[in-house]
């Protein structure tokens, strides 16, 4: 999420109070999965039904076992690089951050 909302969430969001968080700069986070409910045809004429499926976008991998015209999308998975922990409370976290247009 944006530098903006970042602290509004922490201290509004009951998950994130429940569960705790940690704060970081991702420099580059490129999407590399999708995931959600594939639906597997069976011999049967039944579907053959398996959450959490994962889609790799990385055709090079050879990790490929899920066929993409059955599955019901709901997730982008994205990998997070160059992360850096900061602290919420920083002032200097806000001075060159992108301004959100979605008003705080």
């Amino acid at each position: 999420m944006c530098a903006a909302h970042a602290p509004v969430a922490a201290r509004w969001c009951p998950r994130l109070q429940r569960a705790g968080y940690a704060a970081v700069l991702v420099r580059q986070a490129p999407l590399v999965a999708v995931q959600g409910t594939l639906y597997r045809p069976t011999d049967n004429g039944q579907a053959d039904v398996q959450p959490h499926a994962v889609f790799d976008l990385d055709e090079d991998t050879g990790r490929q076992d899920t066929d993409a015209r059955f599955l019901l999308a709901d997730h982008l998975v994205r990998q997070l690089e160059d992360v850096t922990p900061v602290d919420l409370r920083d002032p200097e976290l806000y001075r060159d951050a992108v301004p959100c247009d979605a008003g705080v």
